[in-house]
């Protein structure tokens, strides 16, 4: 993982149809590059992390959701959260069901 472009990516305050910021539970996720990484940041505890993903079929890899940018471990609990949050971004922003595998 590299910092630099997490911390980068952290400090982005771009607005874009498939950027969700949610405002209200204070976190971001976008689609980074040809739709094979997102970008999921809590920005509560400033915390990121990039999960590999597949854009054109919904595929969402748990097995990719290890470690923030900080270096702790992401939990069960926290991983459920995370995944819950990009199914729901993939229903609403890019109007497919997500499979998480």
């Amino acid at each position: 993982m590299n910092k630099e472009y997490i911390d980068e990516l952290k400090g982005e305050v771009t607005s874009a149809p498939m950027i969700e910021d949610n405002l209200k539970e204070r976190y971001r996720i976008k689609i980074l590059g040809r739709g094979e990484e997102l970008f999921y940041f809590d920005k509560k505890k400033n915390i990121a992390v990039i999960v590999e993903i597949q854009v054109r079929n919904g595929s969402v890899f748990k097995t990719s959701i290890q470690r923030w940018d900080d270096g702790t471990r992401i939990d069960d609990s926290e991983k459920e959260i995370i995944l819950k949050r990009i199914v729901k971004y993939f229903q609403c922003f890019q109007k497919i069901e997500a499979v998480v595998r």
